[in-house]
């Protein structure tokens, strides 16, 4: 963004924040090579904010997967971040792996959405199971009470004999 305000001449000396180098790294590109291109500095700065965004959602999303599995919060965190990075790593990896001569294009793209698939679907279950606990409980509740009516009667049932002979002995003894 700053390269507007900056003459054609004086490019040639551009020195990148350490945190568009961060971006660029995030992108697998040169940072030597795109000191000189202009052309491609904002190409794959906008690269590297996307494999940001995607580390931090699978960051974000294994360590509340993680918390609603695990009871510390500590290791849950450890978690995420260890699964981030394997998603970050995989990602920069297939990033790398397309090219302008790379016969094989769909491939890593295939890559990349199944990865985006599988974030998706760890953040999917507790997400869902998040936003309706309140209907979940409520119908739990409900099956619960269901069978335990359902062995009340089928016990009732089992036990009726037995419960109407104890019954009429009771009566006997009584009346005696």
């Amino acid at each position: 963004m700053n390269e507007k305000n900056i003459a054609i001449a004086q490019r040639e000396n551009f020195v990148p924040s350490d945190f568009t180098a961060f971006l660029w790294w995030l992108a697998t590109a040169e940072k030597e090579i795109l000191v000189d291109s202009v052309v491609d500095r904002n190409r794959y700065r906008i690269i590297g904010m996307t494999v940001l965004a995607t580390w931090l959602f699978a960051t974000f999303t294994w360590t509340y997967f993680f918390y609603t599995i695990v009871t510390s919060l500590v290791a849950a965190i450890f978690l995420g971040i260890f699964m981030g990075f394997i998603i970050l790593t995989i990602d920069r990896a297939l990033i790398k792996g397309i090219s302008k001569f790379n016969k094989r294009k769909f491939t890593p793209l295939l890559f990349r959405g199944l990865l985006a698939l599988t974030i998706g679907t760890f953040m999917a279950q507790p997400a869902v199971l998040y936003m309706f606990d309140k209907e979940i409980k409520l119908q739990t509740s409900l099956d619960n009470e269901k069978k335990k009516i359902s062995k009340r009667i089928e016990l009732d049932s089992l036990y009726k004999n037995q419960k109407l002979e104890l019954a009429n002995n009771k009566q006997r003894i009584q009346q005696q």
